[in-house]
C-alpha cells in the first residue's frame, strides 16, 4: 500500500490537470507539513511522474502524462485512495 500523503498528493494533481502548483499550495491544500510534501514531490520528479518549472523563485509541479508508465503509477495511486 501507498503512504497516505503520496496519494493525496497525486490525486491532488489529477484533480488539477492541467494546473501547476508550488509546494505551498499543495501543502496548505492537502494540510500536510511543507517538508514532507517537497520530499514527496521530489521523489516524484525523480520517477518521472511530475515535471517541475521554476517560475521566479519558485518550482510549480504538475503531472507527467506522457508515458504510459507513469500514467499506470497515477492509476494505481487512485485505485488505492478508492481502497481506503
Amino acid at each position: 500500500m501507498l503512504p497516505l500523503n503520496l496519494t493525496k498528493i497525486v490525486e491532488f494533481l489529477f484533480r488539477n490537470i492541467p494546473n501547476k502548483f508550488n509546494v505551498n499550495q499543495i501543502s496548505r491544500e492537502l494540510k500536510i507539513s511543507v517538508g514532507s510534501a517537497y520530499k514527496i514531490l521530489k521523489s516524484l520528479e525523480k520517477k518521472g511522474v511530475l515535471v517541475s518549472q521554476k517560475i521566479g523563485n519558485g518550482i510549480y509541479f504538475a503531472l507527467s502524462l506522457d508515458n504510459n508508465v507513469h500514467l499506470l503509477y497515477i492509476v494505481h495511486c487512485l485505485v488505492n485512495i478508492t481502497r481506503r
